[in-house]
């Protein structure tokens, strides 16, 4: 927990100071993800959509539009993040790579084997560049 919030307090910092706007693509794929991320919430907890939004009296346009400023502090997080990997020449061990995505296809068989190493290389760069932060 500590570590998280340490984190997430050198993201944001580094964050506050980038005078950049993301492209508009990215902020609506952004966009995209947390609504499908709140639709999965409310499907899990058995409603529907449909009734969530009427039940709270919104849109999703209008959630959409509530939601664009965390919406472009993710997708900047997600830039800085990858421009630090990038400077920084983050790139995890193709062993370590490998053996998560075994641990993965052993759990999950018909899994794209394909599609759990660039999760997992994604997973294990992000780690190491937060790791690298946390050390400066």
């Amino acid at each position: 927990e500590r570590v998280r919030h340490l984190r997430t307090a050198i993201v944001e910092k580094i964050v506050g100071e980038v005078k950049v706007t993301p492209p508009k693509l990215l902020l609506e794929r952004e966009l995209d993800r947390m609504m499908y991320e709140l639709k999965q919430q409310v499907a899990e907890h058995g409603h529907e959509f449909d009734l969530y939004l009427k039940e709270t009296g919104k849109t999703e346009e209008g959630i959409r539009t509530e939601w664009a400023e965390a919406a472009k502090k993710r997708v900047l997080s997600q830039l800085v993040l990858r421009a630090v990997g990038g400077c920084e020449e983050v790139r995890p061990a193709k062993e370590a790579v490998a053996k998560e995505v075994d641990k993965v296809m052993s759990r999950y068989p018909s899994a794209s084997r394909q599609a759990a190493e660039l999760y997992i290389e994604e997973q294990l760069t992000l780690e190491q560049i937060l790791q690298k932060l946390e050390s400066f």
